[in-house]
């Protein structure tokens, strides 16, 4: 009961609160907070990075460079296969 009652109040408050010369179009007040969040991130960047970026070069620099020519890939040599030599090593000999 005392919490619908503390609605009530609050609701004909603001209901007088806006009819009242302290109302403002709520268009300027949301651009206001846009304006100001975006102030407050660019102060927390710029803080943000003069105190952990100090001894960082700038990434402006530019590193010239020449270029190798790709040479083609030749085949490979080709290997006796393993598996005869491993085979052989592997049954016992009779004798």
């Amino acid at each position: 009961m005392e919490l619908l009652i503390l609605v009530i109040i609050a609701g004909v408050a603001g209901y007088f609160l806006a009819g009242s010369r302290f109302s403002k179009p709520i268009d300027d007040t949301t651009g206001k907070v846009a304006d100001t969040t975006r102030d407050l991130a660019g102060k927390t960047e710029s803080w943000f990075s003069r105190t952990f970026k100090r001894n960082k070069k700038p990434s402006e620099e530019v590193i010239e460079a020449a270029a190798k020519p790709v040479e083609e890939a030749r085949p490979a040599a080709r290997q006796s296969s393993r598996r005869r030599d491993e085979d052989a090593e592997e049954t016992p000999t009779e004798g």
